[in-house]
C-alpha cells in the first residue's frame, strides 16, 4: 500500500511512503512528517551517525585507566611522564610499537634518539630518567633490537585496533613487560 502527501496549496503529490513505511521526499524543499504512533509509544525524529568510516589513523584512549593512574599518589606521572604520553598517541601502531615515518617516508621505530627529539630533550639522562619510571609503572615496554631500544606503550592506557582484541593484546603486553 502507498500513501501520498500532497502539498496543501498546491495540490502537487510531495512525497511517497511506500508499504515498507519509508519515506521520500520528492519535492525540492524541507517537509514535515506525521508518522503513526501505537497507543503509549514514543516517536522522535531519527538520528544519523554524522560520523563517516575515514582511513584516517586513531588510537583510543581508556580513559578510566588513564585516570586511575594519574590519581595513584603512591605511583602519579610527573609533569615530564605526562608531557611523553600526549605526545605519543599520534605514533601507536597496532602492535603497540611507536612508529615514525623517516626522511624516505617508510615508518621506523621510536628509539630513544627519535624521543629526544620529539620531546625536545637535551639530555640522554632525562630520556632514560623518564622511560626507566614509566617502565617501572607498566605504562611502556622497552623493546631491544640489537643496540636500539624502542618503546611500546600498554594497551591498558592507549590502544590502535579492533576492541576485541585489547585484552588479548594487554595480557600479551604485561608477560613481555615482567620478563624484561
Amino acid at each position: 500500500m502507498t500513501k501520498q502527501f500532497i502539498d496543501p496549496e498546491t495540490g502537487e503529490i510531495i512525497s511517497v511512503v511506500e508499504g515498507n513505511g519509508k519515506f521520500k521526499n520528492k519535492s525540492d524543499t524541507e517537509q514535515y512528517v506525521l508518522v503513526k504512533a501505537e497507543q503509549g509509544a514514543t516517536v522522535s525524529q531519527k538520528k544519523y551517525n554524522k560520523f563517516t568510516k575515514t582511513k584516517e589513523p586513531f588510537a583510543m584512549i581508556y580513559t578510566e585507566a588513564l585516570q586511575e593512574l594519574l590519581l595513584n599518589n603512591q605511583d602519579s606521572l610527573i609533569g615530564s611522564e605526562k608531557e611523553f604520553l600526549f605526545t605519543i598517541i599520534p605514533f601507536i601502531s597496532y602492535d603497540g610499537i611507536l612508529y615514525k615515518k623517516n626522511k624516505y617516508d617508510q615508518e621506523e621505530p621510536i628509539n630513544y634518539s627519535i624521543i629526544m627529539e620529539l620531546m625536545g630533550w637535551k639530555s640522554r639522562a632525562t630520556t632514560n630518567k623518564v622511560m626507566n619510571s614509566l617502565l617501572r609503572k607498566g605504562i611502556i615496554n622497552i623493546v631491544k633490537n640489537g643496540s636500539s631500544k624502542h618503546v611500546e606503550i600498554n594497551p591498558r592506557y592507549f590502544f590502535r585496533g579492533r576492541k576485541d582484541t585489547r585484552d588479548k593484546k594487554i595480557n600479551a603486553f604485561m608477560e613481555r613487560w615482567q620478563v624484561s
